[in-house]
């Protein structure tokens, strides 16, 4: 069934993890992204990830809307409240970044956490108050975390264009451009204990951590052309799994670890996929002529 809150809508199997239809509690994992031809955005689409992927419900969020958006992120449900916010960018002349919570007690709506004026992209969270973000108001892009109300804290100051990143607890992943791509991990609080977790000519993009924060997935064209690999949290164990001749890109684990979901341009034009990382089988979930980009899966849970 497609659910909807205050405007909003979810798709939703009603059933949990294990696909079985019961208790509309139930923690449900979704993937969102964005469809639309081109750069700059378009809808937020989301879609059930739980039973038969080809044919699972799917709907488009915020269906009246006509402004365009990016890189929607949801983040992980609080179990005391059910709270669940979904960030996303918005390009009008600059980029402002906007969270929509929603809880058993209603939704916080349209908030806006970020608009310094300049360039913010790629929000993370995995706490419903709060949002990571790359910037470039201090000049080159560096991450920054902000809560709702709060002052922005700069977590970054290397030289280089720091961008993408993703949080999981005390630690942070992002991609560094200093010359090359690079993968780092820090502490989510205050950016000590920097660490390059890769080291390699090639370009390393988009890091996102596992649910169980013991693995990583990043795109990287090391092979030519861009295909999704794992590795472990501190970089060792370093896994292909896509070997496509076509780009993949922004890859996400879902919220069981069953699948790791990306977008790729294997028919000509971007659609999302999902990897059934037991079968190593790959199933299409978007298939028509507008792009979909920008994949993020999360838990949605009823209100």
């Amino acid at each position: 069934m497609i659910f909807v809150v205050s405007g909003l809508v979810l798709a939703s199997s009603c059933g949990g993890d294990d696909g079985v239809v019961g208790d509309p509690n139930d923690l449900v994992s979704l993937v969102v992204w964005v469809k639309g031809n081109g750069t700059a955005g378009g809808a937020i689409y989301a879609k059930s990830l739980v039973g038969d992927l080809a044919t699972s419900e799917q709907g488009e969020l915020f269906p009246q809307s006509t402004v365009k958006r990016m890189t929607p992120y949801l983040t992980k449900v609080v179990e005391a409240d059910s709270a669940v916010t979904l960030f996303w960018v918005e390009q009008p002349t600059t980029s402002n970044i906007h969270g929509y919570g929603i809880s058993k007690v209603g939704s916080t709506g349209d908030q806006v956490y970020v608009n310094d004026g300049a360039y913010a992209s790629g929000p993370a969270s995995d706490v419903p108050g709060g949002v990571w973000y790359s910037s470039n108001v201090s000049g080159d892009s560096e991450i920054y975390r902000k809560t709702l109300d709060g002052t922005p804290v700069r977590l970054t100051t290397k030289v280089g264009n720091d961008s993408a990143p993703d949080v999981s607890g005390d630690q942070v992943v992002f991609h560094s451009n200093s010359g090359n791509f690079e993968i780092y991990r820090m502490d989510s609080d205050t950016g000590a204990g920097l660490v390059n977790l890769t080291n390699d000519p090639s370009a390393d993009l988009n890091p996102r951590f596992s649910p169980d924060r013991t693995k990583i997935v990043f795109a990287s064209n090391r092979s030519g052309k861009y295909n999704i690999y794992m590795m472990n949290l501190d970089g060792s164990g370093l896994e292909r799994l896509t070997t496509h001749a076509a780009d993949d890109a922004t890859p996400s684990f879902s919220a069981d670890m069953k699948y790791v979901v990306y977008a790729s341009r294997l028919d000509g034009d971007w659609d999302i996929y999902a990897l059934d990382l037991q079968t190593r089988t790959e199933t299409n979930l978007t298939n028509d002529t507008i792009d979909d980009r920008a994949p993020h899966c999360g838990r949605f849970q009823m209100p």
